[in-house]
């Protein structure tokens, strides 16, 4: 990954980019410290409550897409608990339309990548308000930063097939320093 890299407590993207109804693919690489034993790690975000989508670290290590939908939250993790200290890759389809599948694959940098997993999404996302953060899964009152990460993120891109964003930058996140250090906006 990147040889510099930034040590943040976490990331704020204030105007995350807006995809249609079509749903939109996330690419995000991540290095989790301490993958399994930490509860839910949230890597990527644009969440609050249960509203929007994350992905992250769940509980048992594996890599984990989440979306709140109308009719409850809708998750699935895929491969073996990461290692720590070690890069993944992590390729979501978050869907647009009801019926279609939420999808994950992970490739950890040292083998092959594991099978994909879907589900079917039988209800409409809703949409999260507020930032895109790296770093946990949600910011309560705009700065508290819910299920954090530790470990570092990077590079991002979000894809809808027709226009695509991406952030190039690794970020080591380390939530003990909320409060002695800014985030970092994107």
């Amino acid at each position: 990954m990147s040889s510099r890299e930034i040590v943040v407590p976490y990331v704020r993207v204030d105007r995350p980019p807006v995809f249609g109804e079509a749903g939109f693919s996330v690419t995000v690489g991540i290095r989790p410290d301490r993958p399994v034993g930490q509860g839910p790690q949230g890597a990527l975000a644009h969440a609050l409550d249960a509203a929007g989508w994350w992905i992250g670290v769940g509980d048992d290590g594996r890599a984990t897409v989440g979306m709140g939908t109308t009719a409850g939250p809708v998750s699935v993790s895929a491969g073996d608990p990461l290692a720590a200290g070690e890069w993944a890759q992590i390729a979501v389809r978050i869907p647009g339309r009801v019926g279609d599948r939420l999808e994950i694959a992970v490739r950890a940098s040292s083998g092959p990548a594991a099978p994909a997993r879907s589900v079917v999404v039988g209800a409409r996302l809703v949409a999260a308000p507020g930032p895109l953060v790296w770093g946990c899964r949600a910011l309560r009152d705009r700065r508290v930063p819910q299920h954090p990460f530790l470990g570092a993120i990077g590079p991002v891109l979000l894809d809808d097939g027709s226009s695509a964003v991406a952030w190039s930058e690794v970020f080591g996140i380390d939530p003990g320093l909320r409060g002695t250090i800014p985030a970092a906006v994107l």
